[in-house]
C-alpha cells in the first residue's frame, strides 16, 4: 500500500482545494460574468493556472484555439501562417515526443536498474529543478540580438539530443538521473518557440501561431508513448536484447531531434530575413493607441470584490496541487501499474497517450462549453472534484475497466 500513499494524500489535499474553492463560486460567479460583459474576455481563471511541468496539457491552448477563430471570424479572412513557422513547430513537437517517451519509459527502466522509487521521482524532480533555474536565462538569452531565438532553439534542441544519448548510454542511475537534469535545462525551448512564432508574424497572427506551438506539444505528449512502444516493439523483432530496448527508443529519439535540427539549419537565413519583415509589419499593425485603449476598458471593467486579495494565492495554490497530483500520477503510474496490476511498458505507453489525448479532446470539447455555461470558478470547482475522485479511486480499484476510466477521469481533471 506504500505505492498509493502519495496518490491518496495528493487526492486529499486536491479535495480540500476543491472545496474551498466551491465556496467561493456563489459571491464571485456574478462578478465573473459581469466583468466578461465589459471585457468581451473569455478566458477562464482555468486558463491562467501556470501547471507548467509536463508540458502538462495547459487550458490555454483551448483559448488560444478558440480565440484565433473567432479573430479569423470578426476579420473575414482566412490566414495562414508563413512557412518559416514550420521549423520552429517541428522543434517543439521533437522536445516533447522526447519527453513523452521518457514519461512513459524511464520509471521502468530505471527499476530495471535497481533503482527505488525516490530514486525514480528523483529523476522526475531533477527535470523540474533544472526547467525552473535554468529556463528563465536561457529566454533572456534568445532575446538578445547577437544570439537571437534561432540559435537558442537550435541548442535546445541539440541539448535534448544530448539528453537522450546520454540516458541511452547511461549505466548507472545516477548518470540517468543527470540526463534527466539535462533535459530539464534544454526544455526552456518551449517558451523560446512561443516568443519565436509571434516574431515570424504580423500581430493579428499571433494568437494562431501561439495556439500551433500548443497543438504541436500536445500532439507530442500522445505520439512520444506510443512511439516508444512501436519502436521497442519493432527493436525486439529485429533480435535486440530485451535490456537494450529502452536505450535503441532512446537513441532514436536523439536521432529524431538531430534530424528536426538539420532541417531547421537549413532554412535559418530565410527564417531570419522573415522574422526582420514581420517585426516592421507588427509596428505598423499595432499602434500604441490601441494598446492604450484596450488597457483603458480593463480599467473601466466592474470593481473588483474586496475578497480578490485571496484569489490569486488561492488560485497558485491549486495550480500547485493539480500540477502535484498531475505529476504524481505519470511519475508514479508507470510503477504501480506494473506492480499491482502486472502491466507491461507497452501497456503502460499506451495508457499514457491514451490520457493525453483526453485532455486534448477536454480542453478542445468540453471546458469552453462548460465555462461558457456554469463560469470560470465552478469550472474550476469541478475540474478539482473530478481530478481528486480520479486520483483516490485509482489508487483503490484495480478491477478493469474502472481503473483505466478513473486514471482517465484524472486527465479529464487536469484538462
Amino acid at each position: 500500500m506504500r505505492a498509493c500513499r502519495p496518490l491518496s494524500v495528493s487526492a486529499l489535499l486536491v479535495f480540500v482545494l476543491s472545496a474551498h474553492a466551491f465556496s467561493a463560486v456563489p459571491s464571485r460567479l456574478t462578478a465573473t460574468h459581469h466583468d466578461r460583459r465589459h471585457t468581451g474576455n473569455a478566458n477562464s481563471l482555468v486558463t491562467r493556472l501556470p501547471i507548467g511541468l509536463l508540458g502538462n496539457p495547459s487550458s490555454s491552448s483551448t483559448t488560444a484555439i478558440n480565440s484565433s477563430a473567432d479573430s479569423a471570424k470578426d476579420d473575414g479572412i482566412d490566414d495562414e501562417l508563413p512557412n518559416t513557422v514550420t521549423p520552429i513547430l517541428l522543434t517543439v513537437l521533437a522536445l516533447i515526443i522526447s519527453e513523452g517517451i521518457a514519461l512513459s519509459t524511464l520509471p521502468l527502466h530505471l527499476q530495471s536498474l535497481g533503482a527505488t522509487p525516490v530514486q525514480v521521482g528523483l529523476s522526475t524532480s531533477a527535470f523540474s529543478v533544472a526547467q525552473m533555474v535554468c529556463c528563465p536565462p536561457i529566454v533572456s538569452l534568445s532575446s538578445r540580438p547577437n544570439f537571437g531565438r534561432r540559435k537558442t532553439l537550435s541548442l535546445c534542441l541539440a541539448g535534448a539530443a544530448l539528453s537522450s544519448g546520454l540516458i541511452a548510454t547511461a549505466n548507472t542511475i545516477p548518470l540517468l538521473i543527470f540526463g534527466r537534469f539535462l533535459a530539464g535545462v534544454f526544455a526552456a525551448a518551449i517558451p523560446i518557440a512561443q516568443a519565436g512564432v509571434t516574431d515570424l508574424v504580423p500581430p493579428r497572427l499571433g494568437t494562431l501561431a501561439l495556439s500551433r506551438v500548443s497543438a504541436a506539444s500536445q500532439t507530442g505528449l500522445v505520439i512520444g508513448p506510443i512511439a516508444s512502444a512501436v519502436c521497442q516493439s519493432i527493436l525486439k523483432r529485429l533480435g535486440v536484447a530485451q535490456g537494450n530496448l529502452v536505450r535503441g527508443v532512446f537513441v532514436a529519439s536523439a536521432a529524431f531531434a538531430l534530424f528536426v535540427l538539420s532541417i531547421s539549419r537549413a532554412g535559418s537565413d530565410e527564417t531570419s530575413d522573415s522574422k526582420d519583415d514581420a517585426k516592421e509589419s507588427k509596428g505598423k499593425d499595432t499602434p500604441t493607441a490601441e494598446q492604450v485603449a484596450d488597457e483603458s476598458k480593463l480599467s473601466l471593467a466592474s470593481p473588483v470584490p474586496k475578497q480578490t486579495d485571496l484569489v490569486q494565492p488561492m488560485l497558485r495554490t491549486i495550480a500547485l496541487a493539480a500540477g502535484w497530483a498531475l505529476t504524481l500520477s505519470v511519475a508514479i503510474y508507470s510503477l504501480f501499474a506494473s506492480k499491482f496490476l502486472g502491466y507491461q511498458q507497452s501497456q503502460v505507453s499506451a495508457t499514457m497517450s491514451a490520457g493525453a489525448a483526453t485532455t486534448i479532446l477536454t480542453q478542445i470539447f468540453i471546458v469552453p462549453r462548460l465555462v461558457k455555461r456554469a463560469g470560470e470558478h465552478l469550472s474550476c470547482s469541478l475540474g478539482l472534484w473530478t481530478l481528486a475522485l480520479g486520483l483516490a479511486g485509482m489508487s483503490l480499484v484495480r478491477v478493469q475497466p474502472f481503473h483505466i476510466i478513473l486514471y482517465l477521469l484524472i486527465r479529464v481533471g487536469s484538462g
